[in-house]
C-alpha cells in the first residue's frame, strides 16, 4: 500500500495517499475540518464508488478508516458550502479550511507535490493569535452543543416507530421538522405530492414504493401508506435536495 502523505497548514491537516494518478483522503479529518458532525454524516451523500474503508495506522493502532477518492473529495468540498452555515465561527472555520485547500492543497496535488508540511504564518500580534484560537475553541463548542442537543431525539427515535417497524406520517412530519423548516403531517404531504413522490391518494408511486414505503390495508379496502425507516432517510435526502439544506447540519442525520 502507497505511504499515507500529510498536508498540514497547523490548523488543519489531510492524511492523503496516492492511488496509481490519483488520491484518496481520510475522511474523519476531512469531516472534522468541514465541521461535520461525523464522517458518517459527511459520507451520507457520497456515493459508493467515491468512499471506501480499510485499515490504517493510528495513534491507538491499526484501525478501519472511512476515506473518500479523488473525486469523492470533490463532491464533499463543493457540497458544503459555507455560506448556507448560520453560526459564524464555523462558517469561518469551513470558510478557512477551504481557501486553504483550494489555494494551497490542490495546486501542490495538480503539480504531483504529495508530501507538504505547510505551516501558518506567524500572527500579526499576540491579539489575532488569541482570536484564531478563540475561534477554534469556540467552534468545536458548538459543534459538540449541537450534537448534545440532538440527543433527545434520537432517544425519542423509536417511540415514533409501529409494531410493524414503520412510520405514521405525523411521525415523519416531527422527525424531519428540521429538514422541512416545521412542516406538520398535511403539509409534508401535499408536499411530498407535489414533488411527485406520492399519488393524490397518498399512495407513492410504483417507482418510489419498495423498500422506502410499506401500504397496510385499512377499512373500507383503503389501504394507508407507511415509511420504512430506510424510506425515512430517502426522504430526508429528497428533501434536503429540495430545500438546498446541508445534509450534516440536521437531526435525523445522527439517527438515521
Amino acid at each position: 500500500m502507497s505511504e499515507i502523505q500529510l498536508f498540514d497548514n497547523g490548523e488543519f491537516e489531510l492524511h492523503i495517499t496516492p492511488v496509481g494518478d490519483s488520491f484518496k483522503i481520510q475522511a474523519p479529518g476531512l469531516a472534522r475540518s468541514l465541521a461535520f458532525h461525523s464522517a458518517k454524516d459527511m459520507l451520507r451523500t457520497v456515493p459508493g464508488d467515491e468512499k471506501g474503508w480499510e485499515t490504517a495506522p493510528t495513534l491507538g493502532g491499526e484501525q478501519e478508516m472511512w476515506h473518500v477518492t479523488e473525486a469523492g473529495f470533490y463532491r464533499v468540498m463543493g457540497q458544503r458550502q459555507a455560506s448556507r452555515i448560520k453560526n459564524e465561527a464555523i462558517r469561518k472555520q469551513v470558510t478557512r479550511f477551504q481557501k486553504w485547500v483550494f489555494a494551497e492543497v490542490l495546486p501542490a496535488l495538480r503539480r504531483g507535490e504529495l508530501v507538504a508540511q505547510q505551516r501558518p504564518a506567524i500572527p500579526e500580534d499576540y491579539a489575532a493569535a488569541l482570536r484564531r484560537v478563540a475561534d477554534e475553541v469556540e467552534a468545536r463548542a458548538l459543534v459538540e452543543k449541537e450534537r448534545d442537543e440532538m440527543r433527545p431525539l434520537a432517544e425519542a427515535y423509536s417511540q415514533f416507530m409501529e409494531s410493524d417497524g414503520t412510520f405514521e406520517w405525523a411521525a415523519v412530519a416531527q422527525i424531519l421538522t428540521r429538514v422541512t423548516g416545521g412542516l406538520g403531517r398535511n403539509n409534508l404531504l401535499e408536499l411530498l405530492r407535489d414533488l411527485k413522490v406520492l399519488k393524490d391518494n397518498n399512495t407513492p408511486y410504483q417507482a418510489n414504493y419498495e423498500p422506502y414505503f410499506l401500504l397496510v390495508p385499512g377499512g373500507h379496502g383503503v389501504k394507508t401508506t407507511r415509511v420504512t425507516p430506510r424510506g425515512l432517510d430517502w426522504l430526508r435526502q429528497r428533501l434536503v435536495k429540495h430545500f438546498n439544506h446541508q445534509p450534516g447540519l440536521f437531526a435525523i442525520g445522527e439517527i438515521a
